[in-house]
């Protein structure tokens, strides 16, 4: 689950732990505490890298939650990830709908089968 604060640097990044024998066509899910504002899901806010830096093409599907106060995020790539191949997922300035910054950015590795 990941928190709104307000107030935090937003070159921090938080990191998760690798994850290990990733599917080749993995997507993610991440769960906010809030409705997250749709405006801050952008390439440039969410993305993913491979070991050279170069973008991964993604989609986003966004699920708000029945009472509108929390959302689920599945961010997809548009084409399976290389095999054996170490990329790094990024989400930094994430707002919610009324204004509050997601807690902290975070970034996570992985490595597909």
């Amino acid at each position: 689950l990941v928190t709104f604060e307000v107030g935090e640097k937003e070159d921090d990044f938080k990191t998760w732990d690798p994850k290990y024998d990733v599917p080749l066509n993995k997507e993610w899910t991440v769960d906010f505490s809030l409705a997250f504002d749709i405006k801050t899901i952008l390439s440039n806010n969410i993305y993913i890298t491979d070991a050279s830096g170069k973008k991964v093409p993604l989609q986003f599907i966004i699920d708000r939650g029945a009472d509108n106060k929390s959302s689920t995020l599945i961010i997809a790539p548009v084409d399976n990830y290389a095999p054996k191949t170490t990329y790094t997922l990024w989400m930094k300035d994430i707002y919610s709908q009324d204004g509050k910054k997601l807690s902290k950015n975070v970034k996570m590795q992985f490595t597909t089968k």
